[in-house]
């Protein structure tokens, strides 16, 4: 959870947190990233890319959460490519958290071009309203 990189300039943000029984909440997370620095190969009458996003949290007794990995395909009408080309795609799921401070960590892999993006956020679970703002470390190693 220490460096981030970032060539695929992705973004991360947080919404609605609802408590669950337990005591964990889910919490609304959103990863976003420019279309125009995915690679996307040509089949048939569309346009394609292979994503995978890990992600994991960590929270302020440095407890980690197990990894999870979720598959983005990206499919795109040849006709609608340059357009999409200028858009910002995103992905959301929910992720159980703890209460408290938590470091959220995502890596967004572009399987067909090899490369790949880390980037980390902190928030408070519990605490704050919702629909808080992430802030992003995009510094480098």
């Amino acid at each position: 959870l220490g460096v981030s990189h970032n060539p695929l300039e992705v973004e991360l943000s947080f919404g609605e947190q609802s408590r669950q029984k337990g005591g964990a909440y889910l919490v609304d997370v959103m990863v976003t990233f420019p279309m125009n620095r995915l690679l996307l190969v040509p089949r048939g009458k569309e346009h394609h890319g292979r994503l995978s996003l890990f992600v994991v949290a960590r929270d302020a007794k440095g407890r980690l959460s197990p990894v999870s990995r979720h598959p983005v395909p990206i499919a795109i009408p040849n006709q609608q490519l340059a357009h999409a080309l200028t858009q910002t795609a995103g992905y959301r799921f929910q992720m159980a958290l703890r209460p408290g401070q938590q470091e959220v960590a995502v890596g967004l892999w572009d399987q067909l071009a090899s490369t790949n993006s880390a980037v980390r956020a902190e928030l408070m679970v519990g605490e704050e309203p919702p629909a808080q703002a992430a802030r992003r470390d995009t510094s480098g190693p």
